[in-house]
């Protein structure tokens, strides 16, 4: 059996499809995580420019992965290069892509350049790529109406040129199963070079044949195949991983646990649909219920709980024209513990923060916000229930910051968790 990794697209999609759905900062460090744990070998995403929150969400992403590869797309310029390649210099495992046209219409339209130039432009990001990072890639873009002598010397040059992986991705998703795996094949007969490098293909899915088409890609000898949990213009994942699962015949695996993969595909699915994670404190359905049992609550404030962590200080920045940072610093035996997040919204970011600093997550069942005093220095009332896999903990923090109540009644439930589990 034959071994072929998998690459997914669905958070670069997200960045150029933003029209047809969009993720917020969580969301996508969810997916990412939810990809590495179900075996996805290769996570693209979406590069920055010169912009915090991008440069944020990277970092973060990054953190966040222990096994899969992240693939980060970088602009033909050093400056770039170099911004995307400090961004994930923490990654475990990084990649470097670099996606250019190759088709006449594609390059002019795109970069004004003809073939010289593009070749010119291709041979000089690569050399640089190869000198900074262990591991690039070079997507063909728009391959199948290339002229095919001038593809042919693209995919010597990028293979000459020390790169890692080299792909062809087919724009217009027009060809049959069968085309697209002789092009494959084709093309790695007339480019010997080809054989020194892992040859990656992808394709649109606009005659929903992507699937299909991989398929036989990877039959004809390629060593990657680009597809999403979350398709738009792609191949979808869960097409690709149900046959090779089923048709052992084919004589190629993946690393994909094929009994979570399903399971994974529509949680992450779901996600993108609707624009909500699971996980976000404002997004579970059983959210916002009122609470009449004063006692309860007061009973729960009470309660006399060991402080695993105590809240040593918390920094909030929020607006309407900016994305909402959490810097939260814990105190664990001694032992400060602090990180910087971003969320939807400060709330949201805070809980995350407090999830990262102590490394565990678990589901949010009930979350309410009031006021227990009149008057502009009201006293604000914070309830939590976190449900872990033994039970559900009921949080209460009260301040006169409403977000400070949250995260006091956010450790208050962690502490009770920690309490009777080992945290």
């Amino acid at each position: 059996m034959r071994q072929i990794k998998i690459c997914d697209m669905t958070m670069l999609q997200e960045a150029r499809h933003k029209d047809r759905f969009s993720l917020t900062f969580k969301e996508k460090t969810e997916i990412a995580e939810l990809l590495d744990n179900v075996g996805i070998d290769v996570i693209a995403l979406e590069g920055a420019d010169d912009d915090k929150s991008d440069i944020l969400r990277l970092k973060a992403i990054a953190g966040s992965v222990k096994n899969a590869v992240l693939a980060v797309a970088v602009k033909p310029d050093k400056a770039n290069i170099d911004l995307i390649n400090d961004a994930v210099k923490e990654a475990k495992h990084k990649r470097l892509v670099l996606s250019l046209p190759v088709s006449t219409v594609q390059m002019e339209y795109s970069y004004r350049l003809k073939q010289e130039g593009m070749l010119r432009l291709i041979k000089e990001s690569l050399a640089y790529m190869a000198e900074v990072s262990d591991d690039t890639e070079f997507v063909a873009v728009d391959a199948t109406r290339a002229d095919r002598e001038f593809l042919r010397e693209v995919l010597k040059t990028a293979a000459d040129a020390g790169i890692k992986t080299v792909s062809v991705y087919d724009v217009s998703g027009k060809m049959l199963p069968k085309e697209f795996g002789e092009f494959v094949s084709d093309l790695m007969t007339e480019v010997p070079e080809l054989k020194k490098v892992h040859f990656g293909a992808g394709c649109s899915n606009e005659i929903t044949m992507a699937a299909a088409c991989l398929i036989e890609a990877a039959q004809a000898g390629a060593d990657e195949l680009k597809a999403a949990a979350f398709a738009v213009d792609t191949a979808f994942l869960n097409d690709i991983s149900r046959v090779i699962f089923e048709k052992e015949e084919l004589g190629i695996k993946v690393n994909l646990k094929a009994a979570e993969t399903s399971e994974t595909i529509s949680r992450i699915r779901w996600m993108c649909k609707t624009g909500k994670s699971k996980t976000s404190a404002f997004d579970n359905e059983v959210l916002g219920q009122d609470s009449d049992n004063d006692d309860e609550i007061n009973e729960a404030f009470n309660e006399e709980v060991p402080e695993v962590f105590k809240i040593d200080s918390y920094t909030i920045n929020t607006g309407s024209v900016m994305t909402s940072t959490a810097h939260i610093r814990l105190n664990k035996s001694g032992r400060m513990l602090e990180e910087v997040v971003m969320g939807d919204g400060p709330i949201d970011a805070s809980f995350l923060a407090i999830e990262r600093i102590t490394g565990t997550h678990f589901e949010l069942e009930d979350f309410q916000i009031k006021a227990i005093s009149e008057g502009r220095e009201a006293l604000g009332q914070a309830l939590v229930r976190l449900r872990s896999a033994r039970g559900l903990y009921t949080g209460v923090g009260r301040s006169t910051d409403i977000i400070g109540a949250c995260i006091k009644a956010y450790i208050n439930a962690l502490n009770k968790i920690a309490d009777k589990e080992s945290i």
